[in-house]
């Protein structure tokens, strides 16, 4: 099935293949048409696009192509650095420039066209002795290098120079150019060493560098002949391309006719004689193309320098491995390399006219299969075929499904599972009996084993036709053929007379297909219902409209290890139903792996491109012949040429995306024609960009070269400048808000000033100098400003007697509609709105705004939903950097407020000046409308102004106007805004990439466009940035009155709010966080109903169900000695890869963590949390900086609902916090009935320490497992730094009395590397998994791993979400292992460590200390520390006095007798200490690692004991 083309469609008998084999067959080329006297040029010179109306050839003279002088640049160094200067730009800017005094005297130039027009010219009979399509010839003449793959064939011949680095031997050239092809070939190489040390010096790089990198060692020129054609304005001399050269070095005649695409606009190239044309692939390659004349003949030798060709498979240029392929000069094919005398196309063409395809090969008793054959990789070892069981096609039974509901929905489940996952299913029970299936086999077959010339009548490569046989659809075209013949059916929606198809099996195909037909629609009724949609949509859509059937006959192969039977592809169809014989062969791509399709007897074979379209392939084989029938589905192909198909708009969602954009099925079949079966997928180009690959490359962005140069070079004179400047730098401070004061805390600030109820005008009238850093704008350039050019100055506009006069009127439109197009912006004046009234309206405002502060406060309110409000900007806890201004608003209509609502002071002013500007308004939407070329009323009529907003903004003096801003960079949300300001300024409008302010005129109004009307003009009239200058002197006051459809009212009010209007979110949420007592507290307090910030809109999600399928399970993966036992390793990094790329989370068991504590670590935290309320809260913080602190939902004041839960956090590594910061509750004295007389009885454990450090370790190992599940080295990982973070979340959810309405944990992701996560048996943890929430059923003792944001490159991100429960507590532990953070700061040094130990020195111990209890699984933890290299200096007996004297105070230690601390004393400290201080040895240093450990407690009890009786 190929792409009919646009230009035959009128004649279906064209056959263009056939056109080209007799054209290139006369060996005369196009010369060899015009001599024969056409005036009608050939069809396959047909170009579908010859004047492209969207790139003229503009006249200016500034898009002249560059020409520079290169005259005395070898002598004279300032007219060498202008040339450099000019060389640099030329390059840079156009890609394209002549030269004139290169070296080269005119009379050659001038030869070597005239030996190559002497060439084309010559007896037909010589010159065609020459030509050749042998690509490994140094010499050859041709037409088109291209002439079978291009879609179009070029109006030109060619003769071809290899002259570097083997040239030919003379007697190879054409003795009419022999002579001056030598001389030119060796001047131009010179001149091109010349250039080459140019564009080096040009680079900033040595004058040699280039020609030592070889650039020029290979040198190829193409020496083209374009006859006068009869017809110019359909074909093309050479089409639109770029050279992939280094450089092209080109020589033209006079006649012209070459043109280069700048800037969007084809640039004609004027012939200046005697000078060389330059282009070059280094700074920028640029398109050309040369139109065909209907004069000359037109004369051009291009020389391409490059590198080696015989070398090229192996250079290296920057990180791409280059393979040239030059325009009319193919890449030699690498499987022909030892035989430079194969021509492909030749063995093509012989094997094509015998019209016997592979049977006939095979019938003639070859035992070699021709080189046309040869696969370059059959056999792919990163593609294997595993013998697991578990990797066979899925088989679906569907007896029954139409009268029984229950067997249909499990098939329709099986369906759903099996499109997604392998996009392949065999079905059984299918309604087609089976002697139809075998019948329809042997059809084919006989068909195929026929007589040769009974066959042959069928043979044709006419893709029009209904019923053709042949081999190799593209085979042409495709770089290996496939070892099998095809006869090809088009039976719907046109089928073919039945005398057409052959009889040998005409009686089988009309019936197979009838019946193949009705089981088609079957089959989009289940794909229709798995997708969740209508029964008949996909019939409806005229999925089934086409079908098209491929019969195709696999003879036995003598050398199948060669080649392929149908190479890796993938279908375009709708869907495919194939059916096959017993011998087996066909292959499909599944996890990276070749999997056979078994044949069913009985079954048949679907795959479809609506779920997932996958690789499938069918090998060769030494037996058969192998028979299949592949029926295809798709629009009917008449109309395919203009029918869009695109992703299904009712499967569309933000969730789910569209992956691949709106296209037409002409183009997909195009694509998948034009690219044959080259192994990649059919829909790739038709992909969106961001979603297939997250990166995209942009060109004509808008930001000059130079700039984004300059940008580079600035960046690396910063790293290679001097070293000691360079470290004045250095920091690893990440948050630069608070580098001065790490303790800053916003939200606090924010809060403080919030409760004010004064605003900013309040803070001026404090006296306030330096002003908040909450007022602080980060980015804020304030050297972006307009020129101070007349024609930057935003429109005015004079609506004087646009309702009387037409003429006016219609001027007064096109004035608008310009202004709406180009700025967004506009003045208006003699509007009707009296100067009094804006004047009163100004001053009602500032009356307001500063009227006694106590009046003021009581209008104080973020309630979005009061129609009358006084606030300082509109949400400041969720911006960075809060507006200096103070803000009045007022909701006016469709339900304006009672007049009392508005404050007296400006009450009559706001309803008459509202009234007036809405009448206003609506003459401005009817000019809008009439703009657009609508009826006057249009806007009106939708709406667009019933709902009217009014804001007057107050913006005092500032004391620090350069830090902050009046109005923040922003467009606005609504239809239209009309402002009225004072005389002021301050507001700017970005025009062209600049600010511009708009000066105050008195009497005016300033309109500007608001996102809707943007919108719904499709970008007509645009919505631009605008934004307000803080300024040191003021107040500034102006009012916007915002145009808007009251629908759009409900953007700004709070979903949960809908049914009590007098809700307001910010306080509840203020009062909630300074009880300090969290969701434990609201607990406590005895509440049945929950607080509405508590509230989730979508709790239970109807779309994503929790199956009970057991293979919905979250994998468990057991670790049991993958240290020791590698094949235990090999087969959990197996289970590991499979679970992160299939689910993002698994759980681990054996993990080498024992379960007290793990149990300990739950216990420990619950205490925390349900100690008293008091000691509680003094851990309680909204710092982030703090290493150990209490809060409830991190983000409480920036996300929409808070979570049912409390938190505590730790912040372990790299700095970890001091253990008297960890609260006391969460550690643990195991064994406090203890012996001192014997030590071996005592075991003491501080839980969050020793938890912290077997998580660090355990994550070690995990990413030791990721990095050999990735195929990278053990440690690749782990030296990434992936752990050098580490953050431990301990979340607490109380019961929840309405846990319908919230979540404990909202659907979310982590963005750390790896998260692991401890929980109790309470459960409630989902994991969301093709798009269904999975319960994570808790499994005691066991981890469970999921995979954050960073490491989503490897695998599959997974989404997961926390429901809360009624019965009882739960407890969560999460430890994320995360790259660098704001608060994460660098271990100390031994420096600063010696410092801190300071006096302690002479408690270093050494000799026998009692050996460690440890926890069950906690062996080799010593040893893993001592590996990473962990040191013993990093604990201090201070650190361990500190931690003593809070957990045990010195009355504690007085309850111990003083006989058995003094025998403890004598039996830690008897041992000789270190007389010099130093460091101990090894084994000394490990027993002191474990004694600091372990029997912290008591040793610091003896220490506190002696300090005492000392003193």
């Amino acid at each position: 099935m190929a792409t009919i083309e646009s230009e035959n469609s009128k004649d279906s008998s064209y056959d263009r293949i056939a056109e080209v084999k007799a054209f290139d067959e006369t060996k005369l080329g196009v010369k060899g048409l015009l001599d024969s006297g056409i005036t009608k040029i050939p069809r396959m010179f047909y170009h579908a696009k010859v004047n492209d109306n969207t790139e003229t050839t503009p006249n200016d003279l500034k898009f002249n192509v560059p020409i520079i002088d290169l005259k005395d640049i070898d002598t004279n160094s300032s007219l060498r650095v202008k040339a450099l200067d000019k060389v640099r730009r030329a390059c840079k800017e156009w890609g394209f420039f002549q030269v004139v005094n290169h070296g080269i005297g005119v009379e050659v130039l001038d030869e070597m066209l005239c030996g190559i027009q002497r060439f084309h010219e010559q007896d037909a009979e010589v010159r065609k002795t020459f030509y050749s399509r042998d690509r490994s010839k140094k010499v050859r003449y041709f037409s088109n290098g291209s002439l079978f793959r291009d879609p179009a064939a070029n109006w030109r011949d060619s003769i071809a120079f290899f002259s570097s680095p083997d040239p030919p031997n003379p007697e190879e050239i054409p003795a009419v150019c022999r002579d001056i092809v030598v001389e030119y070939t060796d001047k131009i190489r010179a001149f091109g060493l010349t250039m080459f040390e140019l564009f080096s010096e040009a680079l900033g790089l040595p004058t040699s560098y280039l020609n030592e990198l070889d650039s020029i060692k290979g040198e190829f020129h193409l020496c083209h002949y374009y006859p006068p054609c009869p017809e110019p304005e359909l074909t093309m001399g050479t089409s639109k391309h770029t050279d992939i050269s280094f450089m092209t070095i080109l020589l033209q005649d006079h006649i012209g006719g070459l043109e280069v695409l700048h800037e969007n606009q084809w640039v004609d190239v004027h012939p200046v004689h005697g000078s060389l044309l330059l282009t070059n692939d280094m700074f920028i390659s640029v398109y050309h193309r040369v139109l065909s004349r209907d004069v000359g003949p037109r004369i051009s030798v291009a020389s391409f320098f490059t590198s080696s060709f015989p070398e090229y498979v192996s250079k290296v240029v920057g990180k791409t491995c280059i393979f040239y392929s030059f325009l009319d000069m193919a890449t030699i094919e690498s499987e022909n390399s030892k035989d430079s005398s194969y021509d492909r196309i030749a063995e093509v063409k012989a094997f094509d006219e015998t019209k016997l395809g592979v049977k006939g090969l095979l019938d003639s008793g070859i035992t070699k299969i021709p080189r046309m054959f040869y696969h370059a990789k059959v056999n792919d070892n990163t593609e294997t075929t595993p013998n697991d069981l578990k990797f066979n096609v899925p088989i679906i039974d569907l007896k029954d499904i139409d009268t029984n509901s229950s067997l249909r929905v499990k098939a329709l489940d099986k369906v759903r599972r099996a499109c997604k996952e392998w996009g392949f299913f065999q079905v059984v029970n299918h309604g087609i009996g089976v002697e139809v299936l075998d019948e329809m086999l042997c059809g084919i077959q006989r068909f195929h084993e026929q007589d040769a010339e009974v066959r042959k009548t069928f043979y044709s490569r006419d893709r029009s036709k209904k019923v053709r046989y042949f081999s190799n659809g593209s085979l042409f075209r495709d770089p290996a053929a496939n070892w099998r013949d095809s006869i090809a059916f088009f039976s719907s929606p046109d089928p073919p007379n039945p005398e057409e198809i052959p009889a040998v099996c005409r009686d089988i195909v009309v019936e197979y297909t009838d019946k193949i037909r009705a089981f088609g629609l079957t089959m989009f009724e289940l794909f229709s219902e798995a997708l969740g949609l209508p029964t008949s949509y996909l019939n409806e859509l005229d999925s089934i409209k086409g079908e098209f059937h491929l019969c195709h006959y696999y003879p036995p192969c003598p050398e199948p290890e060669l080649t392929m039977g149908t190479s890796k592809h993938t279908d375009i169809s709708f869907m495919t139903i194939l059916l096959q014989d017993h011998i087996g062969g066909l292959e499909v791509l599944h996890e990276n792996q070749w999997v056979d399709v078994h044949p069913v007897h009985g079954s048949l074979l679907l795959t479809n491109d609506m779920f997932i379209s996958v690789y499938h392939r069918v090998l060769s084989r030494d037996v058969g012949p192998r028979i299949s029938v592949a029926s295809f589905f798709t629009s009917s192909f008449p109309e395919y040429v203009s029918k869009v198909v695109g992703p299904i708009k009712e499967l569309l969602s933000e969730e789910n995306p569209p992956i691949y954009r709106d296209t037409t099925i002409k183009d997909v079949a195009a694509h998948y024609h034009k690219k044959g079966l080259d192994g990649n997928r059919s829909l790739d180009p038709f992909r969106r960009a961001s979603k297939e690959w997250g990166f995209f490359q942009v060109v004509n962005h808008g930001i000059g070269v130079e700039v984004l140069d300059e940008m580079l070079c600035g960046i690396r004179r910063f790293h290679e400048q001097d070293a000691e400047v360079r470290k004045t730098f250095y920091s690893r401070d990440q948050n630069s808000e608070s580098s001065h004061n790490f303790t800053y805390d916003r939200t606090a600030e924010v809060k403080a000033f919030d409760d004010t109820k004064l605003g900013v005008k309040g803070l001026l009238d404090s006296g306030v100098t330096n002003i908040p850093r909450m007022f602080h704008h980060e980015k804020l350039n304030m050297h972006e400003i307009s020129k101070e050019d007349s024609k930057l100055c935003v429109p005015i506009i004079d609506l004087q007697d646009i309702e009387t006069n037409s003429s006016l009127r219609a001027q007064v439109v096109d004035k608008i509609r310009s202004a709406c197009q180009k700025w967004g912006f506009f003045q208006v004046i003699n509007h009707g709105v009296g100067v009094e009234v804006l004047n009163e309206m100004i001053c009602g405002i500032r009356r307001f705004h500063e009227q006694d502060a106590e009046v003021r406060k009581t209008f104080y309110s973020r309630d979005n939903n009061k129609k009358v409000r006084y606030f300082s900007n509109v949400n400041p806890f969720r911006g960075k950097g809060a507006n200096w201004r103070d803000t009045i608003s007022f909701f006016l209509t469709p339900d304006p407020p009672n007049p009392e609502e508005i404050p007296i002071v400006c009450r009559d002013i706001v309803i008459e000046y509202s009234k007036k500007v809405r009448t206003l308004g609506d003459t401005i939407f009817e000019l809008f409308s009439e703009a657009l070329g609508l009826n006057p009323s249009y806007l009106k009529e939708l709406e667009s102004s019933n709902g009217q907003f009014l804001l007057g903004h107050y913006y005092p003096a500032c004391p620090e106007p350069e830090l902050t801003l009046g109005t923040s960079k922003h467009t606005d949300s609504d239809f239209m805004t009309v402002l009225l300001e004072d005389h002021m300024g301050g507001l700017q409008v970005l025009h062209e990439n600049q600010w511009v302010d708009v000066h105050p005129v008195h009497g005016s109004l300033i309109v500007n466009i608001g996102d809707f009307l943007q919108l719904i003009t499709n970008g007509r009239f645009v919505s631009v940035y605008h934004r307000v200058l803080a300024r040191n002197t003021g107040p500034r006051i102006s009012i916007a009155s915002f145009f808007i459809n009251t629908s759009t009212r409900g953007t700004s009010k709070v979903v949960e709010s809908s049914k009590d209007s007098s809700y307001d979110r910010i306080t509840e949420v203020k009062v909630f966080d300074e009880t300090k007592l969290g969701v434990k507290g609201l607990f406590d307090s005895g509440v049945t109903k929950i607080p509405r910030m508590f509230h989730h809109a979508k709790v239970k999600d109807n779309t994503e169900t929790t199956p009970n399928d057991l293979k919905f399970n979250v994998p468990i993966i057991d670790l049991k000695d993958v240290e020791k036992n590698s094949s235990m390793r090999v087969e959990a990094l197996d289970k590991i890869k499979r679970a992160c790329k299939e689910w993002g989370f698994f759980q681990v068991v054996n993990h080498g963590i024992g379960v007290e504590v793990l149990d300990e670590m739950l216990h420990g935290i619950r205490r925390f949390h349900e100690q008293d309320a008091k000691v509680r809260k003094t851990f309680y913080s909204r710092d982030m900086s703090k290493k150990v602190r209490y809060f409830s939902n991190g983000r409480l004041f920036t996300d929409s609902t808070a979570d049912w839960r409390d938190s505590i956090a730790f912040f372990s590594s790299p700095d970890p916090p001091n253990p008297e910061e960890i609260p006391v509750v969460c550690r643990y004295l195991s064994n406090t009935n203890f012996d001192c007389d014997n030590f071996d009885t005592i075991k003491f454990i501080d839980i969050v320490v020793e938890y912290t450090e077997k998580i660090r370790a355990f994550g070690l190992t995990m990413f030791e497992l990721f990095s050999e599940a990735l195929g990278l080295p053990t440690s690749y990982l782990n030296e990434l730094d992936s752990t050098k973070g580490e953050f431990h979340l301990c979340h607490f959810s109380p019961p929840c009395p309405e846990p319908e309405l919230t979540m404990s944990s909202s659907n979310h992701t982590d963005m750390s590397f790896m998260t692991i996560l401890l929980q109790d048996q309470i459960g409630g943890l989902e994991v969301l998994h093709e798009n269904q929430w999975v319960d994570v059923h808790p499994v005691h003792g066991s981890l469970v791993i999921n995979i954050g944001d960073l490491l989503q490159r490897w695998n599959r991100l997974a989404t997961h979400a926390y429901l809360p429960g009624n019965a009882c507590c739960s407890t969560q532990l999460w430890v994320s292992l995360m790259k660098g953070m704001a608060v994460v700061i660098n271990l100390p040094g031994r420096e600063s460590m010696e410092k801190m130990l300071e006096g302690l020195r002479r408690c270093w111990i050494s000799g026998r200390l009692p050996e460690r209890h440890t926890s069950s699984g906690d062996t080799g933890l010593a040893s893993r520390r001592q590996r990473r290299g962990d040191s013993w200096q990093n604990n201090s007996l201070l650190d361990l006095v500190r931690l003593a004297v809070k957990v045990f105070p010195p009355s504690e230690v007085n309850r111990v007798g003083l006989s058995k601390a003094l025998r403890a004393w004598r039996y830690m400290f008897t041992a000789k200490r270190s007389e010099s201080g130093q460091h101990l040895a090894p084994r000394e240093q490990r027993q002191a690692i474990l004694l600091q450990q372990n029997c912290v407690v008591l040793v610091v009890w003896c220490v506190v004991y002696k300090a005492s009786r000392i003193s």
